[in-house]
């Protein structure tokens, strides 16, 4: 008899040589939006008139430390001192890493959803009308 399982949704993410692989689940998603709504919150509150530099590096730092939470929350505790090891508070790195992750999930969510598009289910209609005529 045939037995089913519940696959589970996985995302791998390749960053600095080293592979992290996640849930892709609802805890990410709610960890995602989370991140999404602190960071919009702290972006409205940013004064662009100030021409004081230690400002903008607070700026700077208060992003990068929301994103590292959210590294260290999705692919482990310390993971965010792992990947920026050496380098100085970027919010152009967390920026781009965070658009590499965003594209990833997108990217692979889409191939485990077009496994099941319609023009897959006419794909196996015509392998099947196929193999009848063989």
């Amino acid at each position: 008899m045939a037995k089913f399982e519940f696959s589970k949704k996985t995302i791998n993410l390749e960053i600095c040589n080293k592979t992290y692989t996640i849930e892709d689940d609802k805890k990410l998603d709610k960890i995602l939006f989370n991140f999404g709504v602190r960071v919009q919150e702290k972006a409205a509150n940013i004064d662009e008139n100030s021409n004081d530099y230690s400002y903008y590096e607070k700026i700077n730092k208060d992003l990068c430390d929301e994103f590292y939470g959210l590294l260290d929350s999705i692919l482990g505790e310390n993971t965010s001192k792992d990947i920026f090891k050496g380098r100085m508070y970027n919010a152009e790195d967390c920026l781009s890493l965070s658009n590499y992750i965003r594209e990833e999930l997108e990217t692979q969510r889409d191939k485990r959803i077009n496994k099941y598009s319609t023009t897959r289910i006419q794909r196996d209609q015509i392998k099947q009308n196929f193999k009848k005529r063989r």
